[in-house]
């Protein structure tokens, strides 16, 4: 399993780095797992086909948690309302 970090340690609004989260296939999957630790946050992890595309929000988290999700060629977390907090989010694909 390919291990990516989508946020290390943020703790202000923004987005993460893109990135290609694909080993194969269109039809992958990967575990998506956030810490939201110190105060409150909203973490949406989002992706697109192509840089054609706009991005489409997959699944948000407003505290620890962790989803299966389907994988697509351009990934990333998008951070907003945080509010003391420290927030990480990993992507093992």
């Amino acid at each position: 399993m390919k291990l990516l970090v989508l946020l290390d340690n943020v703790t202000s609004d923004g987005d993460g780095q893109i990135v290609n989260p694909q080993t194969g296939g269109m039809n992958e999957f990967g575990i998506v797992q956030v810490s939201i630790t110190g105060g409150t946050g909203t973490v949406k992890i989002q992706g697109r086909l192509s840089i054609n595309m706009p991005w489409t929000d997959l699944i948000t988290f407003t505290a620890d948690d962790s989803a299966r999700i389907a994988l697509m060629p351009h990934m990333k977390a998008n951070v907003s309302g945080i509010a003391g907090a420290t927030i990480r989010a990993e992507m093992g694909a």
